[in-house]
């Protein structure tokens, strides 16, 4: 199973990338990322990203499947969402585009997931 926690639900996803992770990961569940305030402090973001890691933790539960966690959003709510995730033994992967600028303005081609690192 994949959860989708990102900005990106699976809804605006290309064939392409719902192809690449239903037969890399199963069902994809969309977790909705949260909209992170300007004023947002360190304190809130750690506060949001545990509320979103536990949201995810009971979905985990409920379905009792391997799981990795498409995470994509504002930056430091995606930092400490993979941090948490990790902590927890959980695979988080990136979606990989590739900007393609063209005459009638620009766009993003779908090329693949990436592990984040664990460090």
């Amino acid at each position: 199973m994949l959860l989708n926690v990102s900005n990106h639900p699976l809804s605006e996803w290309t064939t392409e990338q719902v192809s690449q992770a239903t037969k890399t990961y199963g069902e994809i569940c969309d977790i909705p990322f949260a909209q992170v305030p300007p004023d947002c402090d360190e304190a809130e973001i750690i506060r949001i990203a545990r509320d979103i890691v536990k949201t995810c933790m009971n979905r985990i539960h409920e379905k009792n499947e391997p799981v990795a966690i498409h995470v994509m959003g504002e930056m430091t709510l995606n930092y400490a969402l993979v941090r948490l995730f990790q902590q927890n033994g959980l695979e988080c992967i990136a979606s990989v585009t590739e900007r393609k600028y063209k005459l009638s303005g620009s766009g993003y081609v779908f090329l693949g997931f990436r592990k984040y690192p664990v460090l």
